[in-house]
């Protein structure tokens, strides 16, 4: 998976859009989705045509025209999906679980899945540059919702949204509205990299600050430094108590951020309202939930004292080793995940589907995303200090593991769905191929294999019309 930023062209936004009368609806009229957008069917052999890039499900981020992430072809194994062609200026749309709003327009040719769509808009009906935003609408998502089939996997067929209707404008208000749509996008994608570059500085700035102090010897105990207060307790006694307050459980307490779309209530008496309240300023901490945090911490902490063991703490030799210890930490970690998403599947006996292993890597790119984070922080706070990177960078770490695993999980897949088939042809072909119901010992074989059911003194077995 590569970042490719920057490739590609978008439309050419009017810089005199803002001048531009307002719209007039009275040309407006009501039509089917199906009316003005084609879907496209071409098939290719990604290998053999020589397609150089493939998207896939996990490539496609929610509610984002661009596609910035996506596979290399001859990486792996693709699997038979692959097999339908896009090219730039095409619309891919997700067409499983369509609740996340998977829509992009392709800035490069390539191939996807057979269960994402490739749609076009229909020259003099609708405006290419339109169609990626009318998919994103809110009523186009409620639509494709409605008629979706399945409840595991939902899916929707192209049919299904074609019969969409909405109010489609003339197509020179089509082409002011998409300019002003894709000017709104050019500002978000522009805002979207200042937040990243701050949130790299403000993360290096930390980690160098801290590793200042680790490498020092400067350690101290926090509860030296604030009070420390214990989270409230669940339990059945509390339906009795007098007083009900809303409460932060461990699902609204995420990384740097506060998730309050559910907050639920809980009863408490006076006195626990008062020791429990929350106050501006308060750093919330979930216990338990980063596990991989603390044994990171243990192991970096051992290296630091074998380093001051041996006369070299705060040397650039300490730094390397330290980045070490996060390489040999984040590769266990993604090794460990990998099997326990094994011990999972094994458990569950899960029935594989089409898109099980773009699924699979998805969670697993989740799963590893903020000790990856973490590693990087590290990477830039050793460049700052002004130590040469070590010739092994993070990313080609980060690349190999995780091509590594996505290789492991195409694998894993296609064993599952190998066995899920023999099973069941298993079951089909349990016929009776030798049937002897004369003589002395009357008995039937089952697959040629002497499995035999003894039908002597059995009585009468079939029975005559």
């Amino acid at each position: 998976m590569t970042d490719r930023q920057g490739v590609g062209t978008m439309p050419l936004v009017n810089p005199a859009w803002a001048k531009l009368p307002l719209f007039d609806r009275k040309g407006w009229k009501t039509v089917r989705f199906g009316e003005v957008v084609r879907q496209l069917k071409e098939e290719v052999d990604p290998v053999a045509e020589g397609v150089e890039c493939y998207v896939a499900g996990e490539h496609m981020t929610t509610e984002n025209v661009h596609i910035r992430k996506w596979g290399n072809v001859g990486d792996g194994y693709l699997g038979p999906a692959f097999i339908r062609r896009f090219r730039k200026g095409q619309v891919l749309y997700g067409s499983r679980r369509t609740y996340l709003k998977k829509v992009a327009m392709a800035e490069w040719d390539g191939v996807t899945a057979n269960t994402t769509f490739v749609l076009e808009a229909i020259e003099g009906k609708l405006l290419q540059e339109l169609l990626p935003w009318l998919m994103l609408s809110e009523r186009f998502t409620k639509h494709s919702i409605q008629e979706s089939k399945g409840s595991t996997n939902p899916y929707i067929n192209f049919p299904d949204i074609a019969k969409f209707e909405f109010a489609l404008p003339p197509l020179d208000q089509q082409r002011r509205i998409a300019e002003i749509l894709w000017a709104v996008d050019e500002t978000n994608q522009h805002y979207e990299k200042t937040i990243d570059a701050l949130q790299q500085t403000r993360s290096a700035s930390i980690e160098d600050h801290f590793a200042e102090i680790h490498f020092r010897g400067g350690r101290t105990k926090l509860l030296e430094l604030a009070d420390i207060t214990y989270g409230i307790t669940l339990g059945g006694y509390r339906s009795d108590l007098p007083m009900e307050k809303p409460y932060l459980r461990v699902a609204n307490v995420g990384r740097e951020q506060l998730d309050l779309n559910e907050v639920k209530v809980i009863r408490c008496t006076e006195d626990e309202a008062v020791r429990f309240a929350l106050q501006c300023g308060d750093v919330l901490i979930v216990e338990g939930l980063d596990a991989e945090s603390r044994e990171l911490e243990i192991k970096a902490t051992k290296r630091a004292a074998q380093d001051f063991e041996q006369g070299v703490t705060g040397s650039g030799f300490a730094l390397y080793a330290l980045i070490a210890v996060y390489y040999d930490h984040y590769k266990g970690l993604a090794a460990a995940v990998w099997s326990r998403m094994q011990r999972i599947l094994t458990d569950t006996d899960l029935e594989p589907y089409p898109e099980l292993a773009a699924d699979l890597k998805q969670k697993f790119d989740s799963y590893l995303g903020a000790p990856a984070d973490r590693t990087r922080s590290s990477m830039v706070a050793f460049s700052h200090r002004g130590h040469a990177m070590p010739k092994e960078t993070f990313d080609g770490v980060y690349d190999e593991v995780r091509a590594k695993y996505h290789t492991e999980i195409d694998l894993h897949c296609r064993r599952m769905t190998t066995d899920h088939r023999r099973r069941k042809e298993g079951l089909i072909a349990m016929n009776i191929t030798y049937i002897n119901l004369t003589g002395e010992n009357p008995r039937m074989n089952i697959n040629s294999q002497d499995y035999s059911i003894n039908t002597a003194n059995a009585g009468v077995i079939f029975m005559s019309a």
